[in-house]
């Protein structure tokens, strides 16, 4: 069986687009398990997703995506930054507001 492995910046917008893919088709009416399966979220990825295309705005996903594109910058040298301070101010930003992320570091 091939195995499959994604840089976690990546991976980290790969969710993200499903989580915006799912908010969009939510607003368009369109069934959440269709949405899911649509976007291969399966088994106990399906939970996490749900709640966060119900809690988050699509401003702040937007902004997260733009901030993993940043973390997938400085991991391959591209952009300046510690990778690993800008994944905590990423989670941060989820739990606390763009305001609270800042002050780390």
């Amino acid at each position: 069986m091939a195995t499959h492995w994604l840089p976690v910046p990546q991976l980290a917008q790969s969710e993200l687009r499903a989580i915006v893919r799912i908010q969009e088709g939510l607003a368009a009416g369109r069934p959440l398990e269709q949405l899911l399966r649509e976007n291969r979220i399966w088994g106990p990825r399906q939970a996490p997703v749900r709640a966060a295309a119900r809690r988050h705005a699509r401003a702040a996903l937007e902004r997260a995506l733009a901030h993993a594109a940043k973390i997938d910058r400085v991991v391959k040298g591209v952009a300046t930054g510690d990778a690993w301070d800008e994944f905590l101010r990423l989670g941060l930003e989820f739990l606390h507001g763009t305001e609270s992320a800042r002050q780390v570091g």
